[in-house]
Order: C-alpha cells, then structure tokens, then sequence
C-alpha cells in the first residue's frame, strides 16, 4: 500500500494531466526497468522536435506533437 504522500502525489498527478497514469506495483518489472521506489517518471513520444530529425525545410505538425 502507497503512503500518504505517494497518494498525494498521486492525486495531484490525475488533477494536473489529462493523459493515462501508469503506477508499477510489480517489484520484478519495476525492476527490470531499474525503477526506483518514491521515484516518478515520465514517457514522451519521440518526435521531430524533441529526437534526432532534421526538420529545415520541411513541415511540421504541431497539433499531432
């Protein structure tokens, strides 16, 4: 069971974002990604402007970013 201020935590995370909240509860995954215990992370989607493209010239959708 998560204590008081990872529910905290938690709860301000869901209010803040309108995207999913993942929360890894197995300790073998956790793990396997060399996941720390208190430790929040974060995924983004690779894209043109925050990878390696070379985006001079070219046209560039921001919405879909």
């Amino acid at each position: 069971m998560p204590n008081e201020a990872t529910r905290h935590a938690m709860r301000l995370i869901k209010s803040e974002t309108k995207n999913p909240i993942l929360q890894v509860r197995d300790p073998a995954l956790a793990e396997k990604f060399k996941m720390k215990p208190g430790t929040f992370y974060c995924y983004y989607k690779p894209s043109y402007i925050n990878g390696f493209g070379q985006f001079v010239g070219q046209s560039i959708d921001f919405p879909y970013l």
